[in-house]
């Protein structure tokens, strides 16, 4: 597949229908890349063999035979290592598992990923509107380069295999901005490409996916909307969406226990995957924190923290256990604890981490889902911002959210009624 024109690239990117009085979204999606990513995927897996430290090295096949193309075996011969994947993709990921052994002391090895879709989402995307042009004056990351490559690389490594882009408008633009942006579009795919990540579009009927969030704009439960398994087989294939997170923000949140039963959730209502929001997404690619008080604005001036590294155990969380969700409670606890201690160079302190992100983890969600009628992402319990008695009875169009109420139905009524004949008090 080919790009037509810098306008119809930016138009088809991240595009979805949104039916908010059924709360599901209908995505058609397709890889960006043609046929040929098949041979940029294997390339890029023999770069990294040949850049291995020391003798290491692998032989590298692929076996249609292996449970999926993601799929792959690790073994050790008299001849040295073969990593063979079922396609490319899983030729790489086996590769990049193999170079993260420190031995061949779990060899043999099979994998195979739980959920087909594994993708996050990139906003081009600010104030809630999406008629901002696509310059590097609205959007400055999406055209730098250095960076993106990070957070590609950052995905690959916890085995994202999609991006959903939302927006970017093309409207208004001249011949010079439309060539850059084809230029752009063009490198970012095949950087995407070669990582096995896809970058999804919408004019391609061939892989339809039903998509309904996890729990509104927040994290209220590990549990997701009940309405996912009444849309299970609406569609050939469906997706959950986890969108926005705005309860536990501005927080370091990520307790991979709360994450790992939330993923299992997924797998129980036998969803095909899922598209994850980082833990900011408007303003991504940076983080909450203001690191100077003069800092303001949409994306404020000076020294700014970068999401995906100062919440970098959300999405690694995530990615883990979308890979495979069924591993040792015992296993997981040493893992993310050694996780931690290399991030921050102590094992103690990592160990310390690891049990703060499990004993927190809860309570946010918690209290959203304790106090909060609706579940927006303007609503978060963590800013104080609340609904009056009145957007609880009588919210305005298009307010409402499927979510838990704080009180059944009976209440309402009575207060309803117990309000309406009580006289308004005079001066």
């Amino acid at each position: 597949m080919h790009i037509k024109s810098p306008l119809t690239a930016v138009h088809c990117l991240g595009t979805a229908l949104f039916f908010p009085a059924l709360a599901v979204v209908t995505l058609l999606v397709a890889p960006w890349f043609a046929a040929a990513a098949d041979d940029v995927r294997l390339d890029y897996a023999r770069q990294l063999v040949a850049a291995a430290p020391g003798e290491k090295r692998a032989e590298l096949k692929v076996d249609p035979a292996l449970p999926g193309p993601e799929a792959f075996t690790i073994a050790a011969g008299k001849n040295g290592t073969t990593v063979t994947g079922g396609g490319p993709a899983g030729v790489l990921y086996g590769v990049r598992q193999w170079l993260a052994l420190p031995d061949d002391s779990a060899l043999p090895l099979l994998e195979k990923p739980d959920f087909e879709v594994r993708g996050t989402s990139l906003f081009l995307l600010k104030d809630g509107r999406s008629d901002y042009p696509l310059t590097p004056a609205e959007f400055p990351w999406f055209f730098d380069r250095p960076r993106l490559t990070r957070f590609l690389d950052y995905l690959l490594e916890n085995r994202f295999n999609a991006i959903f882009l939302w927006g970017a408008h093309a409207a208004n633009l001249s011949p010079s901005d439309s060539a850059r942006n084809k230029e752009q579009f063009k490198w970012l795919s095949d950087e995407c490409a070669k990582r096995n990540i896809k970058l999804l579009l919408k004019d391609h009927y061939d892989a339809l996916y039903a998509e309904l969030k996890h729990n509104g704009d927040m994290i209220v439960s590990p549990a997701p909307d009940q309405r996912l398994a009444l849309w299970r087989d609406v569609a050939r294939k469906q997706i959950v969406n986890l969108y926005e997170a705005a309860d536990v923000k501005p927080f370091r949140w990520g307790s991979p226990t709360f994450i790992r039963e939330m993923v299992g959730h997924w797998k129980e209502n036998r969803l095909d995957g899922a598209e994850v929001c980082g833990m900011v997404s408007w303003r991504w690619p940076y983080a909450l924190d203001k690191l100077d008080p003069g800092q303001t604005g949409f994306w404020p001036a000076g020294k700014k923290l970068l999401t995906f590294e100062r919440d970098a155990i959300w999405l690694e969380a995530i990615g883990r256990y979308l890979w495979k969700i069924d591993r040792d409670r015992a296993g997981e606890d040493a893992y993310w604890a050694g996780r931690l201690a290399a991030r921050f160079g102590n094992r103690q302190v990592g160990e310390l981490l690891r049990r703060w992100y499990e004993v927190t983890g809860p309570i946010l969600p918690g209290l959203q889902n304790l106090t909060h009628v609706r579940n927006m992402n303007w609503h978060p319990t963590a800013i104080g911002l609340e609904q009056n008695v009145d957007w609880i009875l009588d919210p305005p169009p298009g307010a409402a959210s499927y979510a838990a109420r704080p009180v059944d139905a009976y209440f309402f009524q009575r207060y309803k009624d117990n309000m309406r004949s009580r006289p308004w008090p005079t001066a």
